[in-house]
């Protein structure tokens, strides 16, 4: 397989995997957050504060899971 169409495959996989990731960290903060708090519980608060979440994390978590994919690629060669 050429060399730069593997890296970029690395890195699709990478991309999709860190925004899962950001999916997992949302789903977890917003399962505990009323438990600690007593706050937000209702759908609405649950709504806002997933979308913030994820408007966050996602990019965030998917730039540093194509950061590691591509890193990993590079080994490859």
């Amino acid at each position: 397989m050429n060399p730069a169409l593997r890296r970029l495959l690395y890195c699709f996989a990478g991309l999709v995997l860190g925004v899962l990731a950001a999916l997992l960290l949302s789903a977890v903060i917003m399962y505990l957050f009323p438990l600690i708090t007593g706050l937000g519980a209702d759908e609405m608060s649950q709504g806002i504060m997933g979308t913030l979440l994820m408007v966050f994390a996602a990019p965030i978590l998917g730039l540093v899971g194509v950061g590691i994919a591509y890193k990993h690629s590079i080994k490859r060669d």
